[in-house]
């Protein structure tokens, strides 16, 4: 009888023993993990780029930064050619996929969540050359032969304003500057933060590219997404971004891409 007792208390004490850790304890669980946003980037320095396979660039900075501050984290894939980066971004239904960087048009206004405005640019003419004075109206730009990139969105824009002529054989800024550098033409027109990473990026002093008028409107510069990108990701990016300009980071990584 004994020891029957014996292991009925075993047995209890037993139980006991593996029932008692799952009451009241807590059960360590894998924390979840952090989403990430896939940003689909063009080849466009200053604003992104790639060095040795590393994303690059003021909006990839920013972008980063963003992140330390409270925002997802950012993977950039610049091997999507850009048309189709813009067609599966709209596709994308609510996985976290981003587009960098974009402007507004009519068109794409309502397409698009805009996600937040990075930065703004101002088109412009610049000049270079001896004798060379900068273009501060349109009569003086009629007169010009004016290097414009291959495609670039501003050919439109100043055919509008009878521009007309126009040198699009650059493909790409670092061209159009080589292009300008070389007399091939003594102005171009483009972005003004393009325009001087160009230049400086081919030893040019800044003084040494004649700033002339603007053309068109301050542009934005968004990280755009599809029309059904989570909305607390948004959110997410969108007071990372306030806190970045209250922080002054925004400010200090402007100036240092200038």
């Amino acid at each position: 009888m004994a020891q029957q007792a014996k292991r009925a208390w075993a047995g209890w004490l037993t139980a006991l023993l593996l029932w008692w850790p799952s009451v009241g304890v807590p059960v360590e669980q894998d924390a979840p993990t952090a989403p990430t946003v896939v940003v689909y980037a063009l080849e466009a320095m200053p604003y992104c780029g790639e060095v040795d396979g590393r994303p690059v660039g003021l909006a990839v900075e920013l972008l980063d930064e963003a992140t330390r501050l409270g925002a997802p984290r950012f993977e950039f894939r610049f091997d999507v050619p850009w048309l189709r980066a813009q067609a599966r971004v709209l596709q994308a239904g609510t996985e976290p996929v981003a587009i960098i960087p974009f402007s507004q048009t009519p068109q794409r206004l309502a397409q698009y969540s805009w996600l937040a405005e990075l930065f703004t640019t101002q088109s412009r003419f610049y000049s270079y050359g001896r004798d060379v004075r900068p273009v501060l109206d349109l009569d003086e730009a009629r007169r010009r032969v004016v290097g414009v990139v291959r495609g670039h969105a501003l050919i439109k824009v100043l055919q509008q304003l009878g521009v007309e002529g126009l040198d699009s054989g650059a493909a790409n800024a670092d061209m159009n500057a080589r292009k300008l550098l070389g007399g091939r033409y003594d102005t171009i027109a483009d972005s003004d933060l393009i325009s001087r990473y160009s230049w400086k990026a081919l030893g040019q002093p800044r003084e040494s590219l004649l700033e002339g008028m603007a053309v068109g409107p301050l542009t934005p510069v968004y990280l755009a997404a599809g029309p059904e990108f989570p909305p607390a990701l948004a959110a997410q990016i969108r007071a990372a971004m306030l806190r970045l300009q209250e922080t002054g980071r925004w400010q200090a990584i402007m100036a240092a891409w200038q």
